[in-house]
């Protein structure tokens, strides 16, 4: 078969012979100008037009004035339609159209251009319109206007014949936009419809990704968010929930009902606008083996199909939905810095770092951080701070004013500053890094940090030796059957059963209590799981002090790690005044039971 002929039909003659004749001629006045430059320096403008070429456009549309659209692209039709200010998709599916993605493709075809018109057409196979690559029409104020395009193989010349014209012509290249459009590229991505001002109450429920439930009811009142069952607290991140919301991408429709969807297993959740409207969204199973999950809204007749990042940021967002001031996820933190201008205005700096074995400072193991990272999360904004200056705030380095500053594991860093307390004595100034503002936080809950930072310490087991009067020893046999032994000072004498024991065998094994150190801190588990006294072989010290206080060491079950020479065993050891379980190696404990056991023969 013969190759096809085009011709240009808005310019004479052959246009790449005149382009590149009048290149040739400006060079040659370049070179002879070049050569007169030592007499004289001349410029010369070309006028960007000059090498221009533009072809019109096949079937110019006005996009205001199409109301209908069928486009068939490899063997898929899609047809679309104005109905009022929207479009709606009626094939495939009869759903919601991306009114901009539909007035897009309006636009590509409208935009096709060509001025190489193909002379003497052969048959309509020579060029692949017997089988298009693409078919379309448009109705475009009451006259409809049709498009036909060939494609020669798998290149990038095409062949379009449009209902403006008898010639057929031929296109270099079409929009990959285009080229690739599916059904699901015209649905209407955003699954709710609505104005985040409108909405004035959200209830959500959601599962994270440890399994872990996820519960949030907010209401708006005054411009503010607040906790819908009367908790105190300024509730925060509510915009990014319902900003998200507005932009879920939808990946594929579904003609199934889909699975988990009522309500979503996976999250459920209710809008509620000013009118009394309710939106509802719901997110199911994972749809098959597919990084995809099942969607339900209750603007849409379709079950759809989102992506599993998707879905997962907005229980991500959901999750940040809270009180919180600062905003943290206390297990991405690495590093704790408390710095705090004390009586004198002097900065007194604590610092506590985090690695996979746990919290340390200045190198041994940080006993109850995890207390003060709870304190520090449960500060809460009861409300805005009147208008002031900065002085009056009283924020650090002002004298007793506190700043902590926490490190996250992408090296970012999450400020909250504690400033000083309110005329009437209920309040004191707050202000962080991820919010805009100062605002008022109760006393308690500052004073909750400062008496979590006291609990904070790298010794086990704190006592004043001097003051011990009373040991007391209990142990759970092989069969969980328990007794108890005590040791008593009377006189300035320790006595048990009547009979005096040897002092400074008193004084070594307190003196080795008070040294005993933890290898790094036991991951969290259930309370059963550690296995603690009075659990078979089991045991437990506690020492009463002249003043009535007391300190109890329990030990429970053992963690093993590697094999054979190299098997460690430690054993799960808990301290009455402390929060977090540490892990003790076996030869350690073993030292501390015999000396213990020692008192009492």
């Amino acid at each position: 078969m013969s190759k096809p002929i085009a011709r240009s039909k808005g310019l004479s003659g052959n246009v790449a012979a005149y382009v590149v004749a009048a290149v040739v001629v400006i060079v040659v006045v370049l070179m002879a100008l070049y050569g007169r430059s030592s007499q004289k320096s001349i410029v010369v403008e070309l006028d960007p037009n000059m090498f221009a070429l533009s072809a019109p456009a096949l079937c110019p549309m006005d996009l205001d004035k199409v109301t209908k659209m069928s486009v068939t692209i490899a063997g898929q039709t899609m047809v679309a339609e104005q109905r009022g200010n929207t479009w709606m998709l009626l094939e495939p599916i009869n759903d919601q159209a991306d009114s901009e993605t539909v007035r897009r493709v309006i636009g590509m075809f409208s935009a096709i251009a060509s001025d190489e018109v193909i002379d003497q057409p052969q048959s309509p196979a020579a060029y692949g319109l017997n089988r298009p690559f693409a078919e379309a029409s448009f109705v475009e104020d009451g006259v409809t206007k049709t498009f036909t395009i060939g494609r020669e193989g798998r290149t990038e010349i095409y062949y379009v014949k449009t209902s403006a014209s008898d010639d057929l012509y031929l296109v270099r290249g079409l929009p990959e936009e285009l080229k690739g459009l599916r059904p699901i590229d015209l649905v209407n991505s955003q699954l709710l419809v609505f104005n985040p001002d409108d909405v004035v109450k959200i209830t959500a429920k959601a599962v994270d990704s440890n399994g872990e439930e996820i519960v949030r009811a907010v209401e708006r009142r005054d411009g503010r968010w607040f906790n819908a069952g009367g908790d105190p607290g300024i509730v925060f991140d509510v915009e990014l929930l319902l900003r998200d919301l507005r932009y879920v991408s939808v990946a594929d429709v579904l003609s199934t009902r889909g699975t988990g969807l009522n309500p979503g297993t996976n999250l459920h959740l209710e809008l509620t606008l000013s009118d009394g409207t309710k939106k509802v969204l719901d997110v199911g199973d994972k749809y098959g083996d597919r990084r995809l999950y099942f969607v339900k809204s209750s603007d849409r007749p379709h079950t759809y199909a989102v992506a599993e990042f998707i879905a997962q940021n907005l229980k991500d967002k959901l999750k940040r939905v809270g009180t919180d001031m600062m905003g943290l996820d206390p297990n991405r933190v690495v590093s704790l810095t408390v710095t705090r201008s004390d009586e004198s205005g002097k900065p007194v700096e604590r610092k506590f770092n985090k690695d996979s074995e746990g919290w340390s400072a200045e190198g041994k193991v940080a006993f109850s951080v995890g207390g003060v990272m709870d304190a520090i999360v449960g500060v809460i904004a009861i409300s805005f701070a009147p208008d002031s200056n900065d002085a009056d705030f009283g924020f650090y380095p002002a004298q007793n004013a506190t700043q902590i500053v926490t490190t996250l594991d992408n090296k970012a860093t999450i400020r909250l500053d504690l400033g000083g307390v309110t005329p009437d004595g209920k309040y004191r100034y707050v202000k962080s890094s991820t919010r805009e503002g100062v605002f008022l936080a109760p006393v308690a809950d500052i004073e909750e940090i400062v008496t979590a930072l006291s609990r904070v310490r790298s010794e086990l087991m704190v006592f004043d030796q001097a003051a011990v009067t009373s040991i007391a020893y209990s142990e759970s046999d092989y069969s969980g059957h328990t007794t108890t032994k005590t040791l008593l000072k009377q006189g300035g004498k320790w006595m048990y059963e009547g009979s005096e024991r040897n002092e400074a065998n008193v004084t070594r094994f307190l003196q080795s209590l008070r040294n005993l150190g933890a290898d790094k801190i036991a991951p969290i588990m259930d309370e059963a799981d550690y296995g603690f006294y009075p659990a078979a072989n089991t045991w437990r010290v506690e020492l009463t002090a002249s003043d009535g206080s007391k300190v109890a060491l329990e030990t429970g079950g053992t963690k093993s790690e590697g094999s054979g020479w190299f098997r460690i065993t430690n054993y799960y050891v808990r301290v009455s005044d402390m929060t977090d379980v540490v892990l003790i190696g076996e030869f350690e404990i073993g030292d501390i039971k015999n000396a213990l056991l020692a008192l009492f023969r």
